[in-house]
């Protein structure tokens, strides 16, 4: 299953498509208004949601199942979009919060010909990812000193993010030294924002510091100049927040998933932990929420 979210009007030509891939127990439509998907499909960006099965993506963590078959499907995913949306199959980005960008990383090292870039959003590289790709791609990092869940300097099975970064500058064949840049602090919650990158590389780590709010979302409206690819907004309640701001619609949610019937619409859409194979298409309408 997959939540669109497009331009209203459609874009004249074909937009920009964002994946974003959501965090353990998550879904698409909380992910979709976690991230004010709205407000930045109105800007004409296409957003694709997918909805993993059971609680969490295969991507690589013990216990999470296959990775194939997750990679399988995040390529469905693109193929369904390019073919059935507005979108440019050039400009294919993905990203991930939490889980998802374990995720988001494993196919951009498994399919970078898929992708122009990709995001971790409090995640960080496995140390059992093989990612030997000799294909440049933009890569964006958001992480905090304060992250207890995906350590800054990494452990166990994660390895720390300044090792990542250095992995993808070589990738990207960017050489010199790395600029640390301290981004300007728009709100004053003892948070700093420092840019981690080579001049005109396009790998780039974002890097909190002191963030009270540990392992959440990168907040843009605090540091829009950290935005790059994968803006986000922190805010625990944005559930509740509706999916159209700044004019965008839903679309159908196209479900590369079948078993997902019109009687059990409900549990497909609005639950994580349901479970539907992954040949055939359903195809339902997700009416926007009137704005509160």
């Amino acid at each position: 299953m997959v939540l669109y979210v497009v331009p209203d009007p459609a874009p004249v030509g074909p937009a920009p498509l964002m994946i974003v891939l959501d965090y353990l127990d998550g879904n698409p439509t909380f992910m979709a208004n976690f991230i004010y998907a709205g407000a930045h499909a109105a800007s004409g960006m296409v957003m694709a949601f997918p909805a993993h099965q059971g609680s969490s993506w295969a991507n690589g963590l013990a216990g999470t199942g296959n990775p194939q078959v997750d990679i399988d499907f995040l390529t469905d995913v693109i193929a369904d979009a390019t073919t059935n949306m507005p979108v440019d199959p050039t400009k294919v980005s993905m990203t991930g919060y939490s889980e998802g960008g374990f995720m988001a990383d494993l196919f951009g090292c498994t399919k970078p010909n898929l992708l122009v870039g990709f995001g971790m959003v409090a995640a960080a590289q496995l140390k059992t990812t093989a990612c030997e790709t000799i294909m440049p791609l933009k890569m964006v990092i958001f992480a905090g000193t304060k992250d207890t869940q995906v350590a800054y300097g990494g452990f166990g099975n994660l390895q720390p993010e300044t090792t990542t970064l250095s992995q993808w500058e070589t990738t990207d064949g960017c050489s010199g030294a790395e600029v640390d840049t301290t981004l300007p602090t728009l709100v004053n919650d003892g948070t700093t924002v420092i840019q981690h990158q080579i001049p005109g590389c396009n790998a780039i780590l974002y890097h909190r510091v002191h963030h009270p709010a540990r392992h959440h979302f990168a907040e843009h409206r605090r540091h829009p100049g950290a935005v790059g690819l994968f803006p986000g907004e922190l805010n625990t309640g944005a559930a509740s927040r509706p999916l159209k701001p700044g004019g965008a619609r839903t679309r159908p949610i196209r479900g590369l998933r079948p078993g997902c019937t019109r009687s059990r619409r409900s549990a497909c859409l609005q639950q994580s932990g349901w479970s539907c194979g992954r040949s055939g298409r359903a195809v339902h309408r997700w009416p926007s929420p009137a704005p509160r």
